[in-house]
């Protein structure tokens, strides 16, 4: 008994350490550390903003995803321009909406664990500022781009002090307003600036802070859609005009073409040989109770435009009276009255 309890316990215990490890092993292993993460912000007179990036990123581990190759730096939206690199490891720099609003940048070759990539970029982003009437301010609340599994040794932003009217800055030097923190995973620092109003006289106030990340659908690909869509109706509408008298009808009676429907109405209608006004034959069972005869599943197939049944061509759908008669023949001796 003893030993059948050990077992149980002995199973349990490799169970919950399989499923629910410690926590020591449960805890994250970043490939990567951040050094200096520095942005330096002067403000244009049209209320946009130069940025530039200074990163120093470390590879801590480049085998459990390989080497380091490009990242992504978060940016406020996708209105920035003049995107520049500064550094010669950078062979290729782009924004990217996936996910989000951010620049890739690519590298000329791979990092390995130990290795510190040092590398700069600049841009001007445009559309991030708000106008306060009430008190007559233009403001400023800039995220730096933070990172879910990247700790940031030191995160610095430097911004041009001039005209500054109230920023919630550590400190004031060298004619900077200066945010200086460490941060661990997935930390931020909220960046304010005011100034007055008129200390940017070329302000678009209808180009005031936008979180946009994706560009809008240009409007030569709205207008093709619109063109084709409209296209597409004229072509069934024509369709259902052509085909008013053809198929299963064609061969009960339909003649001719006739609008006395209405327009929209895409059932097939008709005139007899005298021209007068005739409706689709009425389905007295609903659609049910067919054993396989060409008659009904012909109908139901050609009715419906659909299932493509052997049998529905025009030239195949004549059936004569003696192959009716055998057919009501057959079906008296399976259900006897």
């Amino acid at each position: 008994m003893k030993k059948w309890l050990l077992g149980l316990l002995s199973a349990c215990l490799l169970f919950v350490s399989c499923f629910f490890p410690p926590a020591e092993a449960r805890a994250f292993a970043p490939l990567d550390e951040i050094e200096l993460f520095e942005i330096t912000v002067s403000p244009n007179e049209d209320a946009t903003l130069d940025l530039d990036y200074h990163i120093r990123w470390k590879v801590l581990d480049s085998t459990s995803e390989g080497p380091l190759t490009w990242v992504r730096i978060g940016v406020p939206n996708r209105f920035q321009k003049n995107l520049t690199s500064k550094s010669d490891c950078i062979s290729e720099l782009s924004y990217s909406s996936d996910g989000g609003a951010f620049v890739e940048v690519f590298f000329v070759r791979e990092y390995r664990a130990g290795e510190v990539v040092d590398f700069s970029f600049s841009f001007t982003q445009e559309r991030i500022f708000t106008y306060q009437k009430e008190r007559d301010q233009i403001e400023f609340r800039f995220i730096p781009g933070w990172f879910e599994e990247i700790e940031v040794k030191t995160l610095r932003v430097l911004w041009k002090e001039s005209g500054v009217q109230y920023t919630n800055a550590t400190d004031r030097k060298n004619g900077y307003c200066i945010w200086e923190y460490a941060l661990s995973f997935n930390q931020q620092v909220q960046v304010d600036v005011a100034y007055p109003t008129n200390y940017f006289p070329k302000a678009d106030m209808d180009l005031q802070y936008s979180d946009s990340t994706e560009d809008p659908l240009p409007i030569i690909i709205v207008i093709c859609c619109l063109v084709a869509v409209i296209i597409l109706i004229v072509v069934l509408l024509k369709y259902a005009e052509r085909n008013r008298c053809g198929g299963y009808y064609a061969h009960r009676g339909y003649y001719g073409r006739s609008f006395y429907s209405p327009w929209w109405y895409f059932g097939r209608h008709g005139v007899d040989r005298h021209g007068k006004p005739l409706d689709p034959p009425t389905v007295v069972n609903h659609g049910g109770g067919g054993t396989g005869g060409c008659a009904c599943a012909c109908a139901c197939a050609c009715a419906c435009a659909g299932g493509g049944r052997a049998g529905c061509s025009r030239k195949d759908f004549t059936v004569s009276a003696e192959q009716i008669n055998r057919s009501l023949q057959h079906k008296n001796k399976e259900n006897p009255s």
